[in-house]
């Protein structure tokens, strides 16, 4: 789907949010940032495990 919006809160966030910035700029798909290649371990594997949350295939969380 369409990322319409973000919201963080915490520290580092600011290392985060430009990610969802040019996201939104560029018009990705949520799918697109599921997909995309995060450092381990970094911040920026976060923005990738709430994606694959949404498209309902997380990888480090229990899928309820």
């Amino acid at each position: 789907g369409e990322i319409l919006g973000s919201q963080m809160v915490g520290p580092d966030v600011s290392e985060l949010i430009h990610l969802i910035a040019f996201a939104m700029q560029s018009e990705l798909l949520i799918k697109d940032l599921s997909e995309m290649i995060a450092s381990h371990p970094t911040l920026s594997e976060a923005v990738v495990e709430a994606a694959l949350s949404c498209i309902g295939k997380p990888l480090h969380t229990i899928k309820i």
